[in-house]
């Protein structure tokens, strides 16, 4: 059975899996680009297992779902510009941010209070590169894209997204 075929059949599984991978992507990439002295293999665990287990599900189980069925029936451009509405003025900076920077410093081994100031530290300065990133993406992506392959769209763009995250939850 290939991808497509695959995603079509178990779609939150197949998009969990390439989630896991291209936020463990995303943060080897990271390490990468700052010189660390050596490699944490940790770490990229602990994105793809935010990336599996986290965001993989919340996106393609809830966030996918949802968006998908909004403006139905309306031109692809504006079915494109509800569902980035509501992908980048909801989903963005209420679930998917905070939903980031609170699970990492959990898995980190670090307490729910760190975690909460870790969020407030970085919420703002990442909200605001999202918007340009992922509107743009997301506008594009709504309109042209067939759901089953959007969040695969996202998770390509977002293997340098999740390095910006990496980067931004190393601080």
């Amino acid at each position: 059975m290939n991808f497509r075929a695959h995603l079509r059949k178990h779609a939150v599984f197949t998009n969990c899996l390439a989630s896991a991978g291209l936020f463990a992507t995303g943060d080897a990439i990271a390490q990468y680009l700052t010189d660390a002295q050596s490699y944490d293999l940790s770490r990229t665990v602990r994105a793809g297992v935010y990336g599996g287990c986290v965001f993989g599900p919340v996106a393609a189980g809830i966030g996918f779902p949802l968006v998908n069925s909004l403006g139905m029936g309306r031109p692809l451009f504006q079915q494109g510009v509800i569902r980035t509405a509501v992908d980048q003025g909801f989903f963005a900076p209420l679930v998917y941010i905070p939903l980031y920077f609170t699970a990492m410093p959990l898995l980190e081994g670090r307490s729910f209070t760190h975690a909460r100031q870790h969020l407030k530290d970085h919420w703002l300065q990442v909200v605001k590169t999202s918007a340009a990133v992922w509107v743009p993406v997301q506008l594009l992506n709504f309109a042209l894209v067939p759901p089953a392959f959007r969040l695969v769209v996202v998770n390509l763009v977002g293997v340098c997204w999740n390095a910006f995250l990496a980067l931004q939850n190393a601080k």
